[in-house]
């Protein structure tokens, strides 16, 4: 779905995070310092694709899943971190 662009991939760590390593076409919006606060990106609220969500283990992802539901996303969680999901060759890592 992402590959056709029929979904959008988000990255919920911190910037420091980010820079340490991510997927190319990843958008990156923190849980802690954004999405915890309720600063939701427009991209996102008006987007009517599917919104896959990935963090370093999966716990930011559940939560910041639990936000974009409920502002009426269309939002996954991976249960995987990113090494998980960068071992799966699931993206391009930049």
């Amino acid at each position: 779905m992402l590959r056709r662009d029929k979904a959008l991939l988000v990255d919920v760590r911190e910037p420091e995070e980010w820079h340490e390593g991510h997927f190319a076409n990843a958008m990156l919006v923190p849980y802690k310092s954004q999405l915890a606060s309720g600063n939701i990106p427009r991209e996102l609220k008006d987007t009517q694709k599917k919104i896959y969500l990935h963090c370093k283990a999966g716990g930011r992802a559940a939560l910041s899943a639990e936000i974009l539901i409920e502002a009426g996303c269309d939002a996954v969680p991976f249960d995987e971190g990113f090494a998980e999901l960068a071992e799966f060759e699931f993206d391009d890592v930049v």
